[in-house]
């Protein structure tokens, strides 16, 4: 038997079909068997309509399962990996971010910083900013985050659902008003940023390409193909509903 969703989604295309140019149904052969409802009908008969049925249902499935897919599997698409030592502070004194571009659009699901020395149960706020002139600009996403203690490794936020089309960002790595996490970022990454900045609480960011630090961020591309789908396919149905009314 179907499941509430395959019905519903069955139920979809065919209120849509019904609605489609009589031209398009040629009776074919005898059949006894809906093949949305899967339930036993009287004597039907197994028409374009019917095809074309099947055909709008296994591609919706098709679709949801990829995006499905899609979802469950996030890769890192920034990874400068970790820093060899020393260590740029990270504070309610200093702020640090880094710039990243996106070629397409994603959906972020983890900012991570590569920190060492943080103050376990001390907590700091990952932000995702514009850029503007070169510099974060416009804030667009913040979570907090919490410091692990004196190990280096990958601290931040991860469970993220922040969506980004490409373009040009940057990830900073802040101590806001009632935090108190003290951190290191340690230096030297294998394939550093192209720009970093530093902050305070009193001076904006500025340019602060001395040192390379290590950020990541893990996200999923938004699947266009299965958003196209899904709009098109709505939107056949609308236009179907306007000419039957």
């Amino acid at each position: 038997m179907l499941s509430e969703v395959e019905r519903a989604l069955g139920y979809l295309a065919e209120d849509f079909l019904r609605n489609l140019p009589y031209p398009l149904f040629v009776r074919l052969r005898p059949s006894e068997v809906d093949p949305i409802t899967d339930t036993v009908m009287g004597s039907t008969s197994l028409d374009g309509e019917s095809i074309m049925k099947k055909f709008v249902f296994g591609a919706a499935c098709a679709c949801l399962c990829s995006f499905a897919s899609l979802s469950a599997n996030a890769s890192f698409i920034v990874d400068t990996g970790e820093g060899a030592g020393g260590g740029t502070a990270v504070s309610n004194g200093q702020f640090i971010a880094g710039q990243f571009t996106t070629v397409s659009s994603y959906t972020i699901s983890s900012v991570e910083g590569w920190m060492a020395d943080s103050t376990a149960g001390a907590f700091g706020t990952v932000v995702i900013y514009e850029n503007e002139g070169g510099l974060p600009g416009t804030e667009l996403y913040s979570a907090v985050f919490e410091g692990a203690g004196s190990n280096a490794q990958w601290l931040g936020a991860d469970s993220l659902s922040w969506s980004l089309s490409a373009g040009t960002y940057w990830a900073a790595f802040e101590v806001r008003d009632g935090q108190n996490l003290n951190a290191l970022m340690p230096v030297g990454v294998a394939s550093p940023l192209a720009n970093y900045a530093l902050a305070t609480p009193t001076i904006d960011y500025f340019t602060f390409n001395t040192n390379s630090l290590g950020f990541r961020l893990a996200a999923v591309p938004i699947p266009g193909a299965a958003w196209l789908f899904g709009s098109g396919l709505l939107g056949l149905i609308g236009m179907a509903r306007r000419k039957k009314a």
